[in-house]
């Protein structure tokens, strides 16, 4: 690579990774050479600027989450303890939707867990593809990119995957 074609690399990864804090983007660096990158990733080549950001975006999940968390707790309403009981009675109930939304049984609507759910499907889908991509070229995946087991959840979401769009899979033995 000459070094025009380098700066252009750097500008495009720059770029993609504007909006990003550094420790996520460091988070994800170590993730991706210690070969324990969530995104799909060859483990050949560098990441693209797009799995980088992807990856980066991955390692801020649980501290957006926290933060949603946090935001919901910061914005509830204070009560005063002059209340009259239809007063008190209203206000337990929004503690009772500020609860149910803080521990996610029934905040699933909000955008923060959207965009975290969204993400995790898209993560998932993806590694399901690779699979059974895999899996019809007779390549055996017994472990996952993380280095753990396949799980049997894991191998039915693949062999659905693969029935749904007619890929024959390697039966095991």
């Amino acid at each position: 690579m000459d070094a025009n074609a380098a700066r252009q690399t750097i500008a495009l990864y720059v770029e993609a990774l504007d909006s990003i804090p550094t420790w996520a983007i460091e988070a994800a660096r170590k993730r991706f050479s210690k070969g324990q990158a969530k995104v799909l990733w060859d483990f050949k080549s560098c990441p693209s600027s797009a799995q980088l950001v992807g990856e980066s975006r991955h390692m801020m999940l649980d501290v957006e989450e926290e933060l949603h968390r946090l935001n919901l707790i910061l914005n509830a309403t204070i009560v005063d303890t002059d209340t009259t009981e239809d007063e008190r009675k209203a206000a337990l109930a929004h503690w009772e939707t500020l609860k149910r939304e803080i521990l996610n049984t029934n905040g699933a609507d909000s955008p923060r867990n959207l965009q975290v759910e969204a993400l995790r499907e898209t993560n998932q889908r993806e590694k399901l593809k690779e699979h059974a991509r895999l899996a019809a070229a007779g390549i055996d995946l017994p472990v996952s990119a993380d280095g753990l087991t396949v799980s049997q959840s894991l191998r039915e979401s693949n062999q659905r995957y693969a029935a749904e769009r007619g890929i024959r899979l390697r039966q095991d033995a």
